[in-house]
């Protein structure tokens, strides 16, 4: 979309290179569609809003491949389950993070990446229903301009056969626990180089790593964890 709004109901769309592209300024009201393509599913500079039930998947695992690559406003009222791509979704940013991604979780989201279940660069904030599961590497991946806010579910599964795989991977980044988090990978639960706070409840199937001189509040649960290490 170039110029203007388009309200999308219940087709499916491959692309050979996005199957849906909305562009700065125009919006695309996405609702029980399939979409699928080959550089990402779905790109967004502009604003998508998603309800009822969205399947995107993208078959291309290599580096800079995303099944859903937002740098716009993404707000999920319904299902989306972005499958494929070296990264489920990216939440982007430019290298500076002058320009960044803002998603919105109020339904359910799950996001399944080759490398990364979902990457953050942007605002991430999760009232809803949040998946993320990595296959070879991180489970949700926040880099140094990303800030996510947990209110709702979130559950970071990494692969667990891998000892440099983690559930949550904050690159740091702020993240903000106050609902309930899972995290699972193969090297730690949650690792973390930023900003922690965690407020809620914390499901850890392995050790915390709080990175040396890094800023944690915990005020709530930590559940299953065999220990923290700082």
């Amino acid at each position: 979309v170039q110029n203007g709004i388009a309200d999308i109901f219940g087709v499916s769309f491959s692309g050979t290179s996005s199957g849906v592209a909305c562009n700065t300024g125009n919006t695309v009201n996405l609702y029980n569609s399939t979409i699928s393509g080959t550089t990402s599913a779905i790109y967004n500079t502009g604003t998508v809003n998603i309800a009822g039930t969205v399947k995107a998947t993208s078959d291309t695992v290599g580096s800079g491949y995303y099944c859903v690559n937002n740098l716009g406003t993404l707000t999920v009222d319904g299902t989306l389950t972005a499958n494929g791509g070296d990264v489920g979704i990216y939440n982007a940013a430019n290298k500076d993070g002058s320009q960044h991604g803002t998603m919105t979780v109020n339904g359910i989201v799950t996001s399944t990446g080759s490398s990364n279940g979902l990457s953050n660069g942007g605002v991430l904030a999760v009232t809803g229903t949040l998946t993320a599961i990595g296959k070879n590497l991180h489970g949700l991946y926040n880099n140094e301009h990303g800030t996510l806010t947990v209110n709702g579910t979130l559950t970071a599964a990494g692969n667990a056969s891998s000892n440099k795989a983690n559930g949550l991977y904050n690159a740091g980044g702020t993240v903000t626990v106050n609902g309930t988090l899972t995290a699972s990978g193969g090297q730690y639960s949650v690792y973390n180089y930023g900003t922690l706070n965690l407020s809620g409840t914390v499901n850890a199937n392995k050790n915390v790593y709080l990175g040396t001189g890094r800023t944690i509040t915990v005020v709530g649960e930590l559940d299953d964890a065999s220990s923290i290490t700082v």
